[in-house]
Formats: structure tokens, C-alpha cells, sequence
């Protein structure tokens, strides 16, 4: 099962180097501090989380191309589901590998962790047992995943909120087995281990004295936040004194080492993560010099099995426990309504139901706060209570399927409908409105993140013979997308997100609202149609001429202006490029 391939890079791999996590919303914000300095102070190093980069609008990754050539790069995975007992996604892996063959960064990882089975997919990275059986899993999915990138990964450890009761070896053990029988990395999250020690009681130092040090690619700094129920793993926060201790311990015993500082939630100023990128290259600097010089790190200790537990899980378990584990995620009660499937997976032990309840309000919370971001006027209007129902009602009846939450979002509208009624009416909106507008959400969504083709121009227009024009087969560009509805759909987006006056009189009533919503590089740009030019569009899907679709529409309305709507499709590019019969 090992996997001999060599860890390839893009080109010479930097000095172990300090950088940060590359969050789109601070891309802008990077881009200009590139511009005014001289690039000393910015850091070496981007990391990029690979779901992130799915889908892309053209536009903001000949951005991300830019910021490549001048950083280092780390493409930081979430979505793989390393330890899922169904084996590989390839669909995931195939998009992952193109991003890698686009983007070719020095290093690629990935957590010690599951987050899908059967089809269904949740935003969180959750727990394994440490068994032989979950070894075998997790070796064979990290064996396939290089064979298809042509990579060798690095495996991150996971904060924990629980410790499986058949547990057959420690995480460090299960890690450097791993590293034996594949030829992975490891990916050492001293902020993890941090968070263990404060919520499990483990000893952080004993995991650093225990994983092979030859293996270790990359540390990861991060701060995590107090919660009920225990310390979680946010990213939210500077990172503790705590884990500054850590990092230095690990570099003294382990080495120099690209380090990533993570900051994913409640961002601050840019210059706060460079300043924290500059103190741990101040500590990698020291650390280089006092202790490196000569005689390098000391080797790990060679990984020992704990005896196996009388009621240790039994082959074929893990699927059924993580089977047993979605069905609790999804459930539309808290984990105590479910407890009594998980116990029999647990020699008899139930799970603990506070470790739980983390994953639980993680995978919501993760959700939430995915679906807000393709959804923030339907959000805004319908008030976080309203808004997480829904939520919570797609998790239950129809579940992500896949790692790319861009992808999620299609039954959200129906879902907002449903649980809507009184509640959307006590908001100030009327219940009809809401799935109108996550509607509207959706398809704007989805257009920016469509490939845009060639289109028609009023230049190339102009060069048509008027006798070839009847005889044209045209249609709607890829990039365009028509939006019919009877509620004043556009108005309480403008309300919702522009700050525009609440809409007020005839306004809050149905109007019919005809749309066509053209994906730009600068964004989408909207065109109000009549009734007679919305027609015209669909006719044109339908029949492909231009004088089909134009017969079709004049038969009821004789008054149609074809030449007006054609130069306003033309002036903002709707129209495909056409060709003769």
C-alpha cells in the first residue's frame, strides 16, 4: 500500500519561512499592501484552502495567479474525507488535481479526519477511532489520493472534542503508522494539540516527542475560542502564549519548518496576520541559530500499538458508526434524542454527549454561515432565527454532496418557503417574498461562478448582411440567466443590501418582475424586460432563429420592437455568438 512518489513542487522549495492563511476577503487588502511596499515585510508564504478555489470566477483567479508567482503556496484541504470508510471522492480528487496542475504549490495537505459517507457530506471535520481497521481505511485513501495527484500530502492532526472508547493506539501512533505504510507527511496544528490538552487532558509535548521528525512538512498557529461545552478549534483569535511555547518546543525537537498562521473567523487588518507571520520567523530564525546549525533534529520515536481493548470495534464497524454518527449530525433534535444509536458501536459505553454537541452546533454553524454567504439578502430579511430553520431543514431532507459548500445551496429557496409562514409576516416580509428572493440569490450565485463564453457584440453585429440576419441561430450567452417572478424581487434586495429605503406601498405587493441577469468580471448586471422580450428570449431557446422566435412573439403582440431589444442585448453582451443555418 505505501506510496514511493516524491514530493514534486513547483520549483525550489523556499527556507522554512512563516506566512498566513489567504482568506478571499482579504484579498483586496493584500493586493494593495503588495503595491505600496517593497515585499520584505509581506510573507512568504499562502496558504489557500482547495475548496475555496472550486468554481472561481475568472476573474478573481487571475488574481490568485498573480499572488502565486510572488508566495510560496500551501493548498490546505478540507474536503477529502481522508477517513471515509466509502473510500475516495474522485469527483473531488479530479477537481483537486486540476487546481494543483493550475496553481502547482510547494505543499498540499489534508486532516486526520471524515466528513462523508453514503453521499452526504457535512462541513465539519470529524473524529476517527484509532483502530487498526480505521488505519487500513485512511491508508488506502491516502495511497489513492497521491496516485491521482501525483503528490505526496501531509496529514494534519485534529483538534478533538471526544476520544473514541475502542481506541487501539494513540493519535501520534496512528500518524507515524500512517507516514510508514504510505510515504505521507505529517502536518503538525500545535493550536490542535493545544486544544486537545484543554479539553482531553493529552500532552502535547508527548506528541511532539513522538512523531517522526524527518516526516513533518509544515506547522500550523492558530488561536481557539472558549465555548459551552469546551474549547473549539476556531480560528478566531490570536494565537495563545500557549501555542507560541508549543512552536518553539516543536522547532527546537523537530526543525525548521514552513508555518502557516490561521485566522478564518472575526479577520482583523491584514497587518495583524503579518505581524504574527514576523514574530514566528523571528522564532524560526532563533531557533535555526541556536540549535540547528550542526547537528539537526532528533529522530522520532518508533510508534507502539496499545494492547487491543476487550471491546475494541470490530471490522466493518466504521462504516456503521459513521453512518450512525450523519444521522445524528442531521437530525433535527439536539444529540440526546439519539444517543442510544451510538452506544452499541461503543462496547456498551455511550458516547459522550457534550463532545457531541460540538460537532453538532460545528456542522450547523458551518452550514449557516456557508448559506448566508450565497443567501445575504434572503438572511437579512428573514432574521437569523427564520434563516437557520431552513437551514436546518436542508441538512435534514437533503444534505450536502460534496466538499464544495459553493455547490449547496439549490433547495434552500423551497426550505425558506416551507417553515416560513407567520414567522416571515412577523418580519416585516411577506412569506411569498422570501423563497422569491432566495430564488434570485441562488442564480446569481451560480452565474458567477459559470465559465462566461464569447458573445455578440454590437461591432460584430454591424457586419451582418440585413438579408442573413432572419436566418441566424442564436441564443442566450452561458454567462446569462432570465429571472421571472411575481413578487417586487428587486426592490427588497436593494433594501437588503444597499441600505435603500424600505419599500413601502404598492411596492410590498406583487408586481411582476422580468430579469435578465448577465454574469460580468465585475460582477452581474441586470436589464429589465417587458413581458413581450422575455417571451422573445425563451422563443429564441426554444426555436434557435431569430426569425422563429420573432414570428412567435409578433403573432400576439404585433407591436414588438426587435430592434430596440436587440440592441440592448448586444450593449451588455447577452447574446452568444450567433451562427448561419
Amino acid at each position: 500500500m505505501r506510496s514511493d512518489l516524491p514530493h514534486r513542487t513547483a520549483g525550489t522549495m523556499p527556507a522554512a519561512r512563516a506566512g498566513i492563511g489567504l482568506r478571499f476577503a482579504q484579498l483586496s487588502e493584500l493586493e494593495s499592501a503588495r503595491e505600496l511596499g517593497t515585499g520584505d515585510e509581506l510573507p512568504a508564504w499562502l496558504e489557500v484552502h482547495a475548496e475555496n478555489l472550486f468554481g472561481v470566477p475568472d476573474s478573481v483567479r487571475a488574481r490568485l495567479l498573480a499572488l502565486r508567482r510572488d508566495h510560496a503556496w500551501s493548498l490546505h484541504g478540507v474536503g477529502l474525507s481522508l477517513g471515509s470508510a466509502d473510500g475516495t471522492d474522485e469527483a473531488h480528487l479530479t477537481k483537486l488535481r486540476t487546481e494543483l496542475d493550475r496553481y502547482q504549490p510547494e505543499l498540499v495537505s489534508e486532516h486526520l479526519s471524515w466528513n462523508r459517507l453514503g453521499g452526504v457530506h457535512v462541513p465539519d471535520l470529524l473524529p476517527l477511532p484509532f483502530t487498526r481497521e480505521a488505519l487500513a481505511v485512511v491508508a488506502a485513501n491516502v495511497s489513492r489520493t497521491q496516485d491521482v495527484l501525483q503528490r505526496t500530502i501531509a496529514i494534519e492532526n485534529l483538534s478533538a472534542y471526544l476520544r473514541w472508547e475502542g481506541d487501539e493506539m494513540s493519535e501520534v501512533d496512528f500518524l507515524a503508522e500512517l507516514v510508514a505504510r504510505t510515504g505521507c507527511r505529517v502536518l503538525v496544528d500545535l493550536n490542535n494539540l493545544y486544544v486537545n490538552q484543554l479539553n482531553l487532558g493529552e500532552d502535547p509535548v508527548r506528541f511532539l516527542e513522538r512523531i517522526p521528525a524527518q516526516a513533518v512538512a509544515e506547522f500550523h498557529l492558530a488561536g481557539p475560542s472558549e465555548a459551552a461545552g469546551g474549547w473549539i478549534d476556531t480560528h478566531a483569535t490570536p494565537t495563545p502564549d500557549a501555542v507560541w511555547d508549543l512552536y518553539a518546543q516543536a522547532l527546537e525537537r523537530i526543525g525548521p519548518r514552513p508555518t502557516i498562521v490561521e485566522w478564518d473567523r472575526d479577520l482583523p487588518a491584514l497587518q495583524v496576520l503579518i505581524e504574527h507571520a514576523a514574530r514566528a520567523d523571528r522564532v524560526l530564525a532563533d531557533v535555526a541559530r541556536s540549535h540547528f546549525d550542526a547537528s539537526g533534529p532528533r529522530a522520532g520515536t518508533k510508534p507502539t500499538q496499545a494492547p487491543t481493548p476487550a471491546h475494541a470495534l470490530s471490522a466493518g464497524h466504521l462504516a456503521r458508526l459513521q453512518a450512525a454518527w450523519l444521522d445524528g449530525l442531521r437530525a433535527p433534535d439536539r444529540a440526546e434524542g439519539t444517543d442510544a444509536a451510538w452506544h452499541r458501536w461503543q462496547g456498551g459505553r455511550r458516547l459522550p454527549q457534550r463532545g457531541f454537541a460540538i460537532y453538532v452546533n460545528n456542522v450547523r454553524g458551518a452550514l449557516m454561515l456557508a448559506l448566508e454567504q450565497s443567501f445575504p439578502a434572503t438572511y437579512a430579511l428573514a432574521g437569523s432565527a427564520l434563516f437557520g430553520q431552513a437551514v436546518l431543514r436542508c441538512l435534514r431532507d437533503t444534505p450536502p454532496r460534496s466538499g464544495d459548500l459553493a455547490d449547496y445551496g439549490a433547495d434552500l429557496p423551497a426550505a425558506i418557503g416551507e417553515v416560513g409562514g407567520e414567522a416571515a409576516e412577523q418580519n416585516g416580509v411577506s412569506a411569498a417574498l422570501l423563497p422569491e428572493v432566495a430564488r434570485y440569490e441562488w442564480l446569481a450565485d451560480q452565474l458567477l461562478r459559470r465559465r462566461a463564453e464569447p458573445a455578440w457584440t454590437l461591432a460584430q453585429a454591424a457586419t451582418v448582411p440585413p438579408a442573413d440576419w432572419p436566418a441566424l441561430r442564436a441564443r442566450p450567452a452561458a454567462q446569462t440567466a432570465l429571472f421571472v417572478s411575481s413578487q417586487p424581487v428587486r426592490a427588497w434586495l436593494a433594501y437588503a443590501l444597499t441600505g435603500a429605503p424600505r419599500p413601502t406601498g404598492s411596492s410590498v405587493h406583487p408586481a411582476s418582475e422580468r430579469l435578465l441577469m448577465v454574469a460580468q468580471s465585475d460582477g452581474l448586471q441586470l436589464l429589465d424586460l417587458g413581458t413581450d422580450d422575455a417571451e422573445w428570449l425563451l422563443q429564441l431557446q426554444a426555436y434557435g432563429t431569430l426569425a422563429d422566435a420573432t414570428m412567435q412573439v409578433v403573432s400576439r403582440s404585433p407591436g414588438f420592437d426587435l430592434q430596440t431589444l436587440l440592441h440592448r442585448l448586444l450593449n451588455i453582451q447577452a447574446l452568444a455568438q450567433p451562427n448561419p443555418t
